[in-house]
């Protein structure tokens, strides 16, 4: 189809990582609408980090995505386990 969006799993199977963050400015969590850091509950302030979602930098066709995912999640997958150490 001309236009459509590619899906998150093209993305992630057939894109370019570029970087791999815990630190994000768009939150997907109901309560917030960007990242609070410091006041949301998810927050690791030892680490200065989230402690629940990753953001992803992914080039596709060369467009440039950024992707949110559960940490949990992310380690499971071998293309992104590695930046999560």
């Amino acid at each position: 189809m001309k236009g459509s969006k590619p899906s998150f799993k093209e993305l992630l199977d057939k894109g370019e990582i570029v970087e791999v963050t815990s630190i994000g400015a768009v939150c997907s969590l109901d309560e917030y609408e960007y990242c609070v850091r410091v006041k949301c509950s998810h927050w690791d302030e030892e680490k200065n980090c989230c402690g629940r979602f990753i953001w992803i930098s992914v080039v596709y066709k060369g467009k440039y995505y950024t992707l949110m995912m559960l940490r949990d999640k992310a380690k499971d997958n071998v293309r992104l386990a590695r930046y999560l150490k």
